[in-house]
């Protein structure tokens, strides 16, 4: 079976780890960030799986 894991824009990548892990209950699956604000942030809950990604320049928000 394939799978398609969705990249969705964040403002703050430590507000967003915040909303999905502990809001949301999601368990962090990989996390690239130099200063924790921002960068990449992979995260899993049961068979969803998200990348977070601060900033995401020329897509989302900013296209």
């Amino acid at each position: 079976m394939e799978r398609a894991v969705p990249i969705l824009p964040a403002d703050d990548l430590a507000t967003a780890k915040a909303f999905y892990v502990d809001g949301l209950g999601f368990q962090v699956t990989f996390e690239a960030s130099e200063d924790g604000h921002t960068g990449l942030l992979g995260l899993a809950r049961g068979s969803i799986e998200l990348t977070i990604d601060c900033p995401m320049d020329g897509h989302g928000r900013n296209a």
